[in-house]
């Protein structure tokens, strides 16, 4: 079962979609059947503007000209769908950062520990950054998570400190493009089927178990 990922970690329906795929993986008995992608879809790219020390909620609200009352209220159904995955999130107290370099560094996790590792460091650094509000952009930090997750510190200062995987990274959103993705967690089974943002967990698993029977023919 080949499983592709579009993500990243300024998203929190990512971090949501990805924890919730993990589970439905797990009750299906697929984890050990899957192997994984992982595709960048920077939600900011080129031209924004990261020196404004702005948090995700002023960020948001000021991006899709929201009133008070109407970005409280995506927050809270935010906070309602993670609750129901069992998660806390803290999105608007987030700093708004250039995900641009810890997605390099999950693909170089993609690159060193395979699929499965890279999706730990994933699921590590949308816990920082979505949970515990930390700038996973800065290099002492990033360089952290990465070691604990079995990557070589100075291979990781070394992707940090250049542009490596940064075209990889372009070449993604071009492809999502040309694929008509628009809409970020995207989730591919097989190349073939694919779910977009957070699904109810029936919808999940009977696709799970249908790329699982497929698989068996």
């Amino acid at each position: 079962m080949r499983i592709t990922i579009h993500f990243d970690y300024a998203c929190p329906y990512c971090y949501i979609g990805t924890h919730k795929l993990k589970r439905m993986l797990t009750d299906c008995k697929a984890m050990e059947k899957a192997s994984f992608k992982l595709k960048a879809f920077r939600l900011n790219r080129e031209g924004t503007d990261f020196s404004q020390n702005e948090k995700c909620g002023q960020y948001y609200q000021k991006k899709y000209s929201l009133t008070n009352e109407q970005a409280q209220a995506e927050f809270e159904k935010l906070n309602h769908i993670a609750a129901k995955e069992g998660l806390e999130i803290h999105y608007p107290t987030a700093p708004v950062i250039d995900t641009t370099t810890p997605i390099r560094v999950t693909k170089y996790a993609l690159e060193k520990l395979g699929g499965e590792g890279a999706l730990v460091l994933a699921e590590v650094l949308f816990r920082a950054y979505q949970v515990y509000n930390m700038d996973i952009s800065n290099p002492e930090i990033l360089i952290g998570f990465a070691v604990n997750a079995g990557l070589d510190a100075e291979g990781v200062k070394q992707v940090i400190e250049s542009d490596e995987y940064g075209p990889e990274v372009l070449m993604d959103e071009m492809k999502a493009g040309l694929l008509d993705i628009h809409v970020i967690p995207d989730v591919t089974f097989n190349d073939k089927y694919h779910l977009k943002g957070i699904r109810p967990d029936n919808e999940v698993r009977d696709l799970v178990m249908k790329v699982l029977s497929e698989d068996r023919i």
